[in-house]
């Protein structure tokens, strides 16, 4: 993320909370199954990703990809 600007190394993954998930507009889980909050009204996103853990840059970079195209850039 650093090659675009994006600052992320102090960030850590955090547990997807019901109060996110009510205040997300839409929701892109990695990895949590059923253990995920689930509103209905709520967009859910499954983009079936690899999780990057311990993955290179290499492999990474088309999961940057697929993020910023679900936000519009």
């Amino acid at each position: 993320m650093r090659e675009v600007g994006i600052a992320i190394s102090a960030e850590v993954p955090k547990t997807l909370t019901v109060d996110a998930v009510r205040g997300s507009d839409a929701c892109i889980p990695m990895g949590c199954g059923t253990a995920c909050p689930v509103f209905p009204g709520k967009r859910y996103l499954d983009w079936q990703l690899d999780h990057p853990a311990g993955q290179g840059v290499e492999a990474v970079r088309p999961i940057r990809g697929v993020r910023q195209l679900g936000r519009g850039q």
